[in-house]
């Protein structure tokens, strides 16, 4: 297999880089990081006209009930809801709310039955600090990796004195949080990039040509040492 290309190798009679260039690209002034994991309850039940869809013929015994839930890793959401200068900056108060998207599955084990309930969303506030002087010419952006640490929790529950189902599902977050700004950088150059090599092409084999790489399997049990009891 071949390794991967690297730009940046260097030959041994490569000169210093000679020319300074002027390039427009997106600079991080600041980042932080957080790690947080919330339990986000959602409510089900026909009486209540439930956010959540049960799985047909539930009996309602809550200790039937099981599932899981799965990230959506598509999409990380988020909206910045303001951001304000502290004490005439440059340091800035950030308020920004990140979104993860994931569907939940609920199983009733007596019937075997499942309800999918996809596009839910768990919301994490975040109000942080961060270096941002000029927040008409910057912004401020997340990136977050999400995951669900655990199975969702059911519990009987009561909403205006009718029956409903609390289901409570964890949801971890990594977050990072950043202030940009697109600006010009004056930078040493050595050029273009060179041309990368050829591609690799994926070997296109069948079944059988696969089966007869195989290793010739032994066709009788193996025998005891003479040693053994």
């Amino acid at each position: 297999m071949r390794e991967r290309f690297d730009p940046t190798c260097r030959q041994e009679n490569d000169v210093e880089p000679e020319l300074v260039e002027c390039i427009i690209t997106t600079k991080v002034y600041d980042a932080c990081r957080q790690t947080e994991c919330e339990f986000f309850e959602f409510l089900a039940g026909e009486e209540i006209n439930g956010e959540i869809n049960l799985p047909e013929d539930w009996a309602g015994d809550i200790e039937t009930l099981t599932g899981f839930a799965e990230i959506d890793k598509t999409t990380v959401d988020y909206e910045v809801k303001k951001v304000e200068l502290i004490d005439g900056g440059p340091l800035a108060r950030v308020k920004i709310r990140v979104f993860a998207e994931f569907d939940l599955t609920i199983i009733d084990e007596d019937t075997e039955n499942e309800a999918l309930n996809e596009g839910l969303l768990a919301e994490f506030y975040k109000d942080v600090v961060l270096w941002l002087p000029c927040p008409d010419r910057m912004e401020a952006i997340a990136e977050a990796i999400f995951c669900v640490p655990g199975e969702p929790i059911f519990e009987e529950a009561q909403i205006n004195e009718e029956p409903a189902v609390s289901i409570l599902v964890p949801v971890g977050a990594w977050i990072i949080i950043k202030s940009i700004a697109e600006v010009q950088l004056l930078i040493p150059a050595f050029g273009f990039c060179p041309t990368p090599p050829e591609c690799e092409e994926f070997p296109d084999k069948d079944a059988c040509e696969e089966f007869e790489e195989l290793p010739f399997p032994d066709f009788y049990p193996p025998q005891p040492e003479p040693n053994d009891d």
